[in-house]
């Protein structure tokens, strides 16, 4: 479907923002913001035929009506302090308001020997050719036009660079916070670049928050490289507290021996999407990507995950859990493709989902596609009600209703939260879920 971008609300103003945007006068970065634009014309905003989107178009499409201002244009945007959830990790912290890096609130420490950590326009401004491999290189913006847009208003976001064999002492955290400056609904796109050397280990964790205003639409996108042998614990957590929109895009390559470790945790907003691609591009690689959400009033989450394995002896894990209650619905569809190549994989891939009302909804489409002889993957999915067995087992010893429904709804989250081994970050990501579950209606009238 060709469509004029210009036609589209939320984009109208992309296209005269170039001169302004950093890094301007890098012909390459100018071609790649344009290849981002035209495959929007080209493949246009989410629609009743799009098979990727189906299931989240009407969720998803309702973004394109509003007027959402670039926040470039915007204006400006203060945060006086960070929410508590934020500071409760002990981490090397950079802060991104609307996209832009804060210097006031970011508190980088002295970092170790061998981090990098960078402002994404200030690089584009004075050493834009170092970006020239990475930025944008490996995504597919025809399967993503969200992923697309933010490209095509590349700005501002962080760069961050381990040099081959360093071991990160604590995590790194990169904190997004969306803000409405006035009365307008407001469109931001961090860009996260993570380069991972051989053999080298660290944790990052991506905390994404609305604060409490005006409607938001961020799109952040995250490039991630591991090389050879290296570690990566990746966290991302979305705790929105306005009724915003969400759409992340994450492409990740893992080398020859490395493991990439991912979680994700996503509460609040009014609609979500998670677009993930990890691609197994080195012998001996291992990723797992899991995570959990839980949804209330009418709450959209879509986490749509392909996995491709080209090279042999690889393993990848799926494994996500959520939880709807009133007219929430849930979306996931994981794909593992496994070429020709990638013999001995591993694939593994699991979708469970309980549902709290009559009225709540997934959707959830498994795929494998295998071209090699010498595999072991699989794919399972469940969804269902509370067990009234183990209701009645709580309630008989003393348990009110609420309560325990409570305590099996957090168990069913907990089996993913517990897969974790930072302690701080079980506590954090269990607290929320209590949260959650403070501001339900779990009673049996309730259902």
């Amino acid at each position: 479907m060709t469509m004029s971008v210009s036609d589209i609300p939320l984009v109208a103003a992309a296209e005269n923002l170039s001169p302004v945007l950093p890094g301007h006068g890098a012909d390459w970065l100018t071609a790649l913001r344009a290849k981002g634009l035209e495959s929007l014309r080209q493949g246009g905003m989410p629609h009743r035929q799009s098979e990727l989107y189906k299931y989240s178009f009407a969720a998803l499409g309702a973004a394109g009506k509003h007027d959402f201002v670039p926040a470039l244009i915007a204006g400006d945007a203060t945060v006086e302090r960070l929410p508590e959830t934020v500071t409760a990790l002990d981490a090397y912290r950079v802060v991104l308001v609307n996209g832009s890096w804060s210097v006031a609130l970011s508190d980088r420490g002295e970092l170790p020997a061998g981090l990098s950590v960078q402002s994404l326009a200030a690089l584009l401004s004075s050493d834009a050719a170092s970006l020239k491999d990475s930025l944008g290189a490996g995504l597919d913006l025809s399967q993503s036009p969200y992923a697309a847009l933010a490209t095509g208003l590349i700005d501002d976001g962080v760069v961050v660079r381990l040099a081959p064999g360093t071991v990160l002492d604590k995590p790194l955290q990169i904190v997004s916070l969306a803000v409405t400056p006035g009365d307008g609904p407001v469109m931001l796109q961090p860009r996260i670049l993570i380069e991972v050397g051989a053999d080298a280990v660290a944790t990052v964790i991506e905390t994404h928050m609305a604060l409490p205003g005006v409607e938001t639409l961020s799109l952040p996108v995250a490039e991630v490289t591991l090389g050879r042998g290296a570690s990566l614990k990746h966290v991302k957590i979305r705790d929105d507290l306005s009724p915003s929109y969400h759409v992340g895009a994450r492409q990740v390559t893992v080398g020859q021996g490395a493991s990439y470790d991912a979680f994700a945790a996503s509460f609040g907003g009014k609609a979500g999407r998670d677009e993930i691609s990890v691609h197994m591009a080195g012998p001996h690689a291992e990723a797992k990507v899991n995570g959990i959400y839980a949804l209330r009033d009418v709450q959209h989450m879509d986490t749509t995950i392909c996995i491709t394995h080209s090279a042999e002896n690889c393993r990848s894990e799926q494994v996500y859990k959520g939880v709807m209650d009133d007219h929430g619905r849930g979306v996931f569809q994981g794909r593992v493709i496994v070429d020709r190549a990638a013999q001995k994989t591993d694939g593994q891939q699991l979708h469970k989902a309980l549902l709290l009302s009559p009225t709540a909804e997934i959707d959830v489409k498994p795929e494998l596609t295998i071209y090699a002889d010498d595999v072991s993957c699989a794919h399972g999915a469940a969804c269902g009600e509370l067990d009234d067995e183990a209701l009645f087992y709580l309630q008989a010893r003393g348990l009110d209703e609420k309560t325990a429904r409570s305590l099996l709804i957090e168990g069913f989250l907990d089996e993913v939260i517990d897969g974790l081994d930072s302690e701080p970050l079980r506590d954090l990501l269990t607290a929320m879920v209590h949260r959650w579950l403070s501001r339900q209606n779990l009673t049996e009238g309730g259902r």
